[in-house]
């Protein structure tokens, strides 16, 4: 078995950790950039102050002539000011975060990445839509014991008005062997209709046909899914101990065995990547990464698909290696309804 020691503990101090404005103009003097761009508070609040200003002189000179049209320049120059400000503030949000991120990365010895465009990474929310951007990527360096990284991707599904941005966390363990592609759906994040699961949170729909059934009321908590002839290679590796974990630290995220890795899943929103960075939240990850990452890298440490028959190539045979994708009930269902309110139209029409 594994004798790697994963009993390392996170120093969150940092997330709590005070930001002043100088603290924030020394790191993004660091960012690379352009330097016009750089943050400068004095610049932009100056800014602000000569528009707010401008637009006071313009609809005070306006009500005394009884003009309307400076009353609505200077009402425009005001609205611009305002919106420096705003966005100001804004910014500061944004690199407060960034700092105790970055303060946080170094007293672990971590590594740290505000933004990167795609990801080339094999789990689910990463192959779909389009316009793909990683924000806040912390990451464990190469000579980690269980090298993992963690952040927030966003994509875009649709185009135009029918467009939608959504937004993931996410949390990836390097596993030591390649494992048949697995997926834990958690069921408390899912839609429920009168007590019933009716639509998957996951970003893909699997075929219900890969879905196992789980001991004692695990199946309450996670819908597990293997590749068919996987299932008892699915039971070895979540076994009830390490099920238990995952209900007490992860009940809320989806997870999925991809390749060498495991992923945990949790939806966000636009303000994560703007000023989201709970101290809860990565507390939890420590948590996720110590022991349940520990438990699943110690789980498979000896794992070997027989269907390949030679352990040493450490590979997973092809038809273990992704799940087929399904159509989900959600869809099914609205597919359903719409075309029976279609019938009622023509019925309806037949009649009259």
């Amino acid at each position: 078995m594994s004798t790697k020691n994963h009993a390392t503990t996170m120093n969150n101090t940092a997330l709590r950790s005070a930001v002043s404005w100088s603290d924030i103009a020394e790191y993004v003097e660091k960012k690379p950039g352009n330097q016009w761009l750089k943050f400068n508070r004095s610049l932009f609040f100056g800014l602000a102050a000569v528009f707010f200003v401008v637009a006071v002189v313009l609809i005070t000179s306006g009500l005394i002539a009884d003009d309307a049209t400076p009353v609505v320049a200077g009402g425009a120059s005001a609205m611009v000011s305002l919106f420096i400000v705003v966005g100001i503030f804004q910014a500061k949000a944004q690199y407060t975060k960034e700092v105790r991120l970055s303060r946080f990365a170094t007293d672990n010895g971590l590594g740290y990445t505000p933004k990167q465009g795609r990801l080339s990474r094999n789990g689910m929310i990463f192959d779909i839509g389009h316009s793909h951007a990683a924000f806040d990527i912390v990451y464990s360096g190469a000579n980690s014991s269980l090298p993992f990284e963690t952040g927030t991707y966003r994509y875009t599904i649709g185009h135009g008005k029918n467009s939608q941005t959504l937004y993931w966390r996410f949390v990836g363990i390097q596993m030591d062997r390649h494992l048949p592609n697995i997926v834990l759906d958690a069921t408390n994040n899912n839609f429920r209709l009168f007590g019933k699961n009716i639509s998957s949170n996951l970003p893909v729909s699997l075929k219900n046909s890969q879905r196992l059934s789980l001991e004692g009321d695990f199946d309450s908590h996670f819908s597990l899914f293997a590749p068919k002839g996987y299932e008892r290679d699915a039971l070895y590796i979540f076994t009830p101990d390490l099920m238990a974990l995952l209900i007490d630290g992860a009940h809320d995220f989806d997870a999925e065995v991809v390749d060498n890795t495991v992923f945990f899943y949790q939806k966000a929103g636009y303000s994560d990547t703007v000023t989201g960075s709970p101290v809860e939240y990565y507390e939890r990850v420590g948590q996720i990464v110590r022991v349940i990452g520990a438990k699943m890298d110690r789980q498979t440490d000896y794992y070997a698909d027989e269907r390949v028959g030679d352990r040493t190539v450490d590979v997973v045979a092809p038809e273990g290696q992704r799940l087929k994708r399904g159509v989900s009930t959600a869809v099914i269902i609205f597919a359903i309804i719409y075309v029976m309110f279609r019938l009622i139209e023509v019925f309806l029409d037949l009649v009259n």
